[in-house]
C-alpha cells in the first residue's frame, strides 16, 4: 500500500481522503508505525499534519483496540 502512495504521490492524485484511509486501514491491520508513518508520506507531499490529522490517527488506533500504541504515538509526535 505505502507503494501505492508512493506513485499517487509522484502523480499528484494523494488528497487528505486518500490519507485518512490509509491511516484508518493501518490501524484496523495493527501496523501502528505504518500509520504513523503516513505523516512522513504527508510532509514528503507537502500536505499538513495538524491536530485533526493526529486526532483522527488516534481516534482510529483506539478505535482497532490500540489504546497503548495510541498513547505511544501521542507521546512522540509534535504538532505544527
Amino acid at each position: 500500500m505505502v507503494a501505492m502512495l508512493e506513485e499517487m504521490g509522484e502523480k499528484g492524485l494523494l488528497t487528505m481522503e486518500t490519507f485518512s484511509v490509509a491511516i484508518k486501514t493501518f490501524a484496523e491491520a495493527n501496523q501502528r508505525k505504518k500509520a504513523a508513518g503516513i505523516f512522513d508520506l504527508m510532509k514528503k507531499y507537502e500536505f499538513k499534519v495538524g491536530v485533526d490529522v493526529i486526532n483522527f490517527l488516534l481516534d482510529s488506533l483506539s478505535a482497532a483496540k490500540l489504546g497503548k500504541e495510541a498513547q505511544a504515538v501521542f507521546e512522540k509526535q509534535g504538532v505544527e
